[in-house]
């Protein structure tokens, strides 16, 4: 699974809900053999204990399943692959269990004796799918988080170097055996607490920009749960089964929905978004101009044809993001109405702290201490009856710093490459270290055991011969460096006496 850092991050977010009551549903964008399929079965399977990949699957399937355990579905993750191909039916019963806020189903049929029956699950699965062919059914395309695999001419030669790996030092299954075994061993224990519920106290202080795209709120604070469920360890809890988001978990959630916010708002692959970049607002271009706009645009991509560009055209103006025009003689001139990407925008204090975030769907605001406060002591007083005693909330200021602390984001704003502020937090509060190398694929995941123990013996070498730290650091490299240090396995060059 080569690169596409976010892409990975967000099937693993999405993956880890399936621990929560409510579920965030993925669907994978993208042309065809360019890793949708293969980016989700890997992660499935190399992570998440409760996922089954499902090619082909009869409408009465999950019927007779439930029957013989309503909750076969519970806290697992379905991946239903090229989501177009499959049967009405089918798609139309994908759409009841990816409903937002609904955790069981009802499913009526008839048997071989044609007889009613009629089954009701409990725990409705997370729904992972992907197609090349658009999905015009936009009832069911709604329920869905939507994120688009890296297609660049980057990412290519990213992929074509992992294929000469493996072809030259074999599966990196083998290779990789380790670093797969602890992030699933990380994953494992994340879930080994199901059906929690994760309370927003930063609820009041963001909004969604278009308050009229209802799904979009539920879909974002389903990112933000599941950030804070995989750091539970680190929240406060105020009940047993009931955690507190913390800043960082909203910070990080807002990052990674705006990196694919684009296909939420125009509802379509990023292909689809090439092609509109390559033509000038306001311009009247015939099929064979659309074909050379887009050719003159991507020199390093294939050409499309005029046939394939009118196909294009047609299906973005049935999303209402070109228009046409048919003059005499049947010609028929296309022209765009809206293009564009996504837009954000950071906000900072004199004092150089972070106070807002602007983006194209979504801004917030960051709270001061006092506000935060305030806001959890409506969370007290407004909340659970049983939760009002909680003992996180006899010191909301002291709650409010922890939860505007940073802890983690700043490792994980690196690796989803956006600048983070300063950390204000603890270097110690870190966690999910190998998930994050799983998804990095920096110079520490892509290390072996054996030349790990090299670089570690290293190390201490040349800490025995005196060296510094910056030394040190250009013989092993930061990142393996820092790792050692966190586990103790070398001294701390620049605290010799």
């Amino acid at each position: 699974m080569a690169g596409d850092r976010r892409g990975k991050i967000a099937v693993i977010i999405s993956g880890l809900s399936s621990g929560l009551k409510d579920k965030l549903h993925l669907y994978a964008m993208g042309n065809s053999q360019k890793g949708k399929s293969y980016t989700q079965e890997r992660i499935g399977s190399y992570l998440f204990p409760n996922f089954e990949k499902v090619n082909v699957s009869s409408a009465k399937a999950p019927y007779y399943e439930a029957k013989l355990n309503s909750k076969c579905f519970e806290n697992t993750i379905k991946m239903f692959d090229e989501f177009a191909d499959q049967g009405e039916e089918f798609q139309n019963q994908i759409k009841a269990f990816t409903s937002q806020g609904i955790r069981t189903a009802t499913l009526k049929t008839v048997d071989i004796k044609r007889e009613f029956q009629s089954v009701t699950i409990e725990g409705l699965p997370v729904v992972w799918s992907n197609s090349a062919a658009p999905i015009e059914n936009e009832q069911i395309l709604n329920r869905f988080w939507k994120i688009n695999i890296d297609e660049s001419s980057a990412q290519d030669n990213v992929v074509q170097k992992y294929q000469q790996e493996n072809e030259k030092l074999g599966s990196e299954i083998e290779r990789y055996v380790d670093l797969i075994k602890s992030a699933g061993s990380e994953v494992s224990f994340i879930l080994a607490e199901k059906n929690m519920e994760v309370q927003n106290p930063f609820a009041d202080f963001w909004i969604v920009r278009l308050p009229s795209n209802r799904n979009w709120r539920p879909m974002i604070t389903m990112i933000i749960k599941a950030l804070a469920y995989s750091n539970r360890i680190l929240r406060p809890h105020i009940g047993k089964d009931t955690i507190l988001a913390s800043l960082a978990d909203n910070v990080i959630a807002f990052h990674i929905w705006s990196a694919f916010e684009i296909y939420q708002i125009k509802k379509v692959a990023g292909r689809y978004l090439d092609f509109l970049d390559a033509l000038e607002p306001d311009h009247r271009y015939t099929k064979q101009e659309l074909a050379k706009a887009y050719a003159k645009k991507y020199p390093e991509k294939p050409s499309i044809s005029p046939g394939s560009a009118y196909q294009y055209a047609h299906h973005l103006e049935e999303r209402n993001l070109m228009g046409s025009e048919t003059e005499e003689h049947n010609k028929k001139y296309f022209f765009t109405l809206t293009c564009g990407r996504s837009t954000s925008k950071t906000m900072y204090g004199s004092d150089g702290g972070l106070t807002g975030l602007i983006f194209e769907s979504l801004e917030m605001r960051i709270p001061k201490t006092e506000e935060l406060a305030k806001a959890l002591i409506e969370t007290r007083s407004g909340g659970l009856t049983k939760y009002q005693d909680a003992e996180c909330f006899k010191d909301v200021n002291a709650l409010a710093k922890q939860l505007l602390d940073w802890d983690f984001l700043s490792v994980l704003g690196k690796t989803l490459e956006f600048n983070v502020p300063p950390k204000t937090g603890i270097p110690s509060n870190m966690s999910n270290a190998s998930l994050l190398d799983f998804v990095r694929d920096d110079s520490l995941a892509s290390l072996t055991p054996e030349s790990l123990e090299m670089k570690e013996k290293l190390a201490k070498e040349m800490y025995d011969q005196g060296k510094s730290d910056s030394e040190i650091e250009v013989a092993i490299g930061k990142v393996i460096l820092d790792k050692f240090k966190e586990l103790g396995k070398v001294p701390i060059a620049g605290g010799r006496a």
